[in-house]
């Protein structure tokens, strides 16, 4: 149904309490009730879409921190896993200079590695520092 201004009629039901917001924000504009009513839809909207626009950059930034977090541990736990295998050596290479054997071939000095490797598993899992489950 429309009106000779090519505006559409519609009838909608208010509480008292909004009528009364949309007066006061009438009075604040110098606007007519359907021009207050007009406004503030208009307003709403907008700001349902600004929300909606907010909401997406929030999930995409989420998503950039858990994967820029997980990158992170990544690094933490190979570094870690590094400076274990480290101190693996060490320890292989400690223990067999304190037996005296001082002259030996790369694949000698590579088994000695591997087992001061697990020799220092071995040990943290005697003193309790990894946790059995």
């Amino acid at each position: 149904m429309y009106s000779k201004d090519n505006k559409i009629k519609k009838s909608i039901r208010l509480t008292p309490e909004i009528i009364e917001a949309i007066e006061n924000f009438r009075g604040h504009t110098r606007q007519d009730f359907t021009g207050a009513v007009e406004t503030l839809l208009i307003k709403g909207l907008e700001n349902h879409e600004s929300l909606q626009e907010l909401t997406k950059k929030i999930d995409r930034r989420l998503a950039d921190l858990q994967k820029q977090q997980q990158n992170q541990a990544n690094r933490l736990a190979n570094l870690i896993i590094s400076l274990f295998r480290f101190s693996g050596k060490i320890y292989g290479h400690t223990k067999n200079i304190a037996k005296g054997n001082i002259n030996l071939d790369l694949e000698e000095i590579a088994v000695i590695e591997k087992n001061g490797i697990n020799a220092a598993m071995q040990d943290i899992k005697e003193c309790n520092y990894v946790k059995k489950q």
